[in-house]
């Protein structure tokens, strides 16, 4: 994913490629997604989360058992994500050689404006699904970025976006 001048993001420490504030994503707090797709994923199932960032979601779902390999195209998250397997490496177009019976999908890989790019990612996606396995993916209604983007802000947990 290249970097769009309209996404560039602001603020102390790293920014990704795509405009994300790495320290912005530490403070993220879990939201329940681990035991959401826990309900979703049997014990000890496999796991691609794509898109994983600083390893929010993974380490939740490796603290239950789970098999979970995150992807992420930015060093500067992974670097936060030591504690889980990981790989570095841009998702659409990756090949891990293997199969998972999860595939997570976070909601800025759908939010995506490029059709090629999303279609690439849902491609890989498809690629690394068991048959019978499934994909859960990240949703925010579209309201959300609509109230965040035009000065009224959202909230993420106990994190205020704006």
């Amino acid at each position: 994913m290249d970097t769009d001048p309209r996404s560039a993001g602001t603020g102390r420490g790293a920014i990704t490629a795509d405009g994300c504030a790495v320290e912005v994503y530490l403070l993220l707090p879990p939201l329940g997604e681990a035991e959401l797709i826990s309900a979703a994923v049997p014990a000890g199932g496999s796991v691609l989360d794509l898109g994983c960032g600083t390893g929010r979601i993974a380490r939740g779902l490796v603290e239950r058992g789970y098999d979970v390999v995150g992807v992420d195209q930015s060093a500067e998250m992974l670097a936060h994500a030591a504690d889980i397997a990981t790989v570095h490496a841009p998702i659409a177009g990756l090949d891990l050689g293997r199969r998972f019976y999860a595939v997570l999908l976070a909601s800025n890989l759908l939010n995506t404006p490029d059709d090629a790019e999303r279609r690439a990612i849902l491609a890989t996606t498809a690629r690394h699904l068991e048959p019978g396995g499934v994909v859960l993916a990240q949703w925010h209604p579209p309201e959300w970025f609509d109230t965040a983007s035009d000065g009224a802000g959202g909230a993420l947990g106990a994190l205020r976006v704006e």
